[in-house]
């Protein structure tokens, strides 16, 4: 077959500093603002770009946190408060 250039196999991992940035957007937009700060900004260069340079990931800021989730652990606050005293 002349001129026929065999498919490259997909390859097994992906360059995510290759995602289009309005892609990199959509992504953001669905992820905590915490986890794009300590987690999504640290994956690359173009990522961390992303995270701190869209104005519009920040034009509303959801300072709520869930310390139970986030720490993995459940605790109940009347224990902890009485229990330090």
């Amino acid at each position: 077959m002349d001129g026929v250039v065999p498919a490259e196999p997909p390859s097994a991992t992906r360059d995510w500093a290759a995602l289009p940035r309005d892609v990199g957007y959509e992504i953001f937009r669905r992820v905590p603002h915490v986890d794009i700060l300590n987690r999504a900004g640290l994956v690359c260069a173009s990522w961390r770009r992303l995270a701190v340079e869209e104005p519009m990931l920040w034009q509303h800021i959801d300072i709520a946190f869930d310390w139970e989730e986030y720490i993995g652990v459940a605790y109940d606050e009347d224990e902890v408060f009485f229990n330090s005293q």
